[in-house]
């Protein structure tokens, strides 16, 4: 289950599963945000073997 990023106590708390907002099509093309998607997904899976989503 997503769980939202949160900054307490003057330090950022990331879940295991955080949600990650963007607007497609943000002036950038929503060809770029299907490509970016795919790429940010590899990078998080490789940095953290797999335990994050």
């Amino acid at each position: 289950m997503e769980e939202i990023i949160k900054y307490e106590n003057g330090n950022i708390e990331v879940p295991d599963n955080p949600v990650v907002l963007f607007i497609e099509g943000d002036g950038t093309g929503p060809d770029i945000w299907r490509a970016t998607k795919i790429v940010l997904d590899a990078a998080v899976k490789k940095a953290y073997s797999g335990k994050r989503t």
